[in-house]
């Protein structure tokens, strides 16, 4: 059964209406962007298909694999969290979900792919982060033994975390004495719920959002540095001469 969502929901039809949102910000107060392409829970990717699942030993197998196979590739010092994180940003399902500190890269994660005819809306979130949900060098060493939903700024040893402003959410297997144990969205969690929101943005405005976002520098190239991001961006400038041609 589909997740009710409570969240607040407010249309974007224009990049000016994010540009607006970011000048009415509150001062000194820290603000999250997550873009999706589907209307889904806030969930790490290795929760997706199975909540349920306390998937804590088959993460501490990838991590045990990522320091046995790629130790030429890998700093011998880094602990647990800054694997995790060169794991999550490599494509490995781990209770990591992804944000930003740029509320454009929040809208072009939203819109980079190309949705199906049948998907009409993308989203944009928005967390305001209260100062003592960040995670802190005093607080656990270990991913697996946090208490609750923490904020992550993850260290800057990949250009992707660099070029994106990366932060993460690290989620906990959440083992309740009276509940099913799972793993819990965090529009669930009653001590975020209040500080989220999203921006609800018609597929319709993609073509022109993309191509804006594109004159601020903000496009596969200078998301994903190196020889990826440089063919998705010469695919996407072709996609955009038959689009318009459509429009």
């Amino acid at each position: 059964m589909k997740d009710e969502w409570k969240l607040e929901s407010v249309p974007l039809k224009a990049l000016s209406e994010l540009v607006d949102h970011v000048a009415n910000q509150k001062s000194g107060k820290l603000y999250l962007y997550r873009g999706q392409n589907v209307d889904a829970p806030l969930l790490p990717k290795v929760a997706r298909e199975y909540r349920t699942y306390d998937s804590t030993e088959a993460e501490k197998r990838v991590l045990s694999e990522l320091r046995l196979h790629g130790h030429m590739l890998l700093d011998k010092q880094l602990d647990d969290w800054a694997l995790l994180c060169i794991a999550q940003h490599h494509g490995a399902a781990t209770r990591l979900l992804d944000w930003s500190t740029n509320p454009l890269v929040g809208l072009w994660m939203a819109l980079a792919d190309r949705p199906a005819p049948s998907v009409k809306s993308v989203f944009v979130y928005v967390f305001e982060v209260e100062t003592d949900w960040i995670l802190s060098n005093e607080d656990s060493p270990n991913p697996f033994e946090i208490t609750r939903t923490r904020v992550l700024r993850p260290p800057l040893n990949n250009t992707r975390v660099a070029a994106q402003s990366g932060w993460f959410t690290a989620h906990r297997f959440s083992k309740p004495a009276q509940q099913r144990h799972a793993f819990i969205p965090l529009e669930k969690q009653s001590d975020y719920s209040e500080k989220l929101m999203r921006f609800v943005v018609p597929t319709a405005h993609r073509h022109a959002i993309l191509k804006q976002l594109d004159k601020l520098g903000v496009n596969a190239q200078t998301m994903f540095p190196g020889l990826e991001g440089l063919c998705k961006h010469m695919s996407w400038r072709y996609d955009c001469e038959l689009d318009d041609d459509v429009w």
